[in-house]
């Protein structure tokens, strides 16, 4: 069916949002429990669709597996978070000294590791219906207002924070950021790295008060983080927003896993 990946989107949406809106309505996390990983409702919702939609074809997802790009990505990450922490330190720009620096920032760093490992799965599941969308040709002009669709009850709690833009800029670019690993990966590993890892580094070093972000990636008996580093003029979440839009330099000179 050539609007499989279409209908698959629009069911993943669909359960994402009604099931999100229910939680966030009781003010319960919008995570269940999977095999003992924790996972977005969002996640679990494209993972359940392309699963229902394309079922074996789900395996397709491991093919063109290349551990180089995952390697020089991590190395780009490295030298920018180490050039801005760097950077911090000297004085060149505001450093922090943040709160919680052993309970949050010495354990997120011991413990990333697990912190990948824990969100594998989940990103796993969202890029079996991405990926799926991006070999659809129809399909691929719907994966960035997908992603956004598929975390659009998030949106929700928003409005009751102070800096409603923030938190709605930060909320688009990571979506631009996700479609961009996601029409230059064709394997989930490449995509988890890519994706957390410039998460993870955006709001270790500047820091976010997103509930969201703060519970997915790090420690979920945190609401917010101040950061070590800050950016004159700009606000926490907008520093994280420009890691992102920073990090997608290199993928633009990534081409494309292509299977033989």
């Amino acid at each position: 069916m050539k609007n499989k990946s279409v209908f698959a989107l629009l069911l993943a949406v669909c359960i994402a949002n009604t099931v999100g809106f229910l939680l966030h309505t009781f003010n319960l996390h919008a995570y269940i429990l999977l095999l003992g990983f924790r996972v977005h409702i969002s996640f679990f919702a494209a993972g359940v669709s392309a699963i229902a939609f394309f079922k074996a074809e789900a395996l397709e997802v491991f093919e063109a597996f290349r551990l180089k790009r995952i390697l020089l990505f991590i190395a780009f990450i490295l030298t920018l978070g180490g050039a801005l922490f760097v950077a911090g330190y000297m004085k060149l720009l505001p450093y922090n000294d943040p709160d919680y620096i052993y309970e949050f920032g010495l354990s997120s760093l011991i413990d990333f590791p697990l912190y990948i490992f824990w969100n594998l799965p989940q990103f796993f599941l969202l890029f079996m219906l991405l990926n799926k969308l991006r070999k659809n040709n129809p399909g691929s002009k719907l994966i960035i207002p997908g992603i956004i669709l598929l975390f659009a009850f998030e949106l929700y709690p928003f409005f009751a924070l102070k800096n409603v833009v923030s938190h709605s800029i930060l909320f688009t670019v990571s979506a631009l950021f996700i479609f961009m690993c996601s029409i230059k990966s064709q394997n989930p590993i490449e995509f988890c790295v890519w994706c957390f890892m410039s998460a993870w580094l955006g709001i270790f070093l500047f820091g976010t008060d997103n509930l969201l972000l703060i519970q997915q990636f790090f420690a979920r008996n945190f609401d917010s983080w101040e950061g070590f580093v800050t950016i004159k003029g700009l606000e926490k979440n907008y520093s994280v927003a420009l890691v992102f839009v920073i990090s997608m330099l290199p993928l633009l000179f990534m081409r494309r896993n292509v299977s033989k």
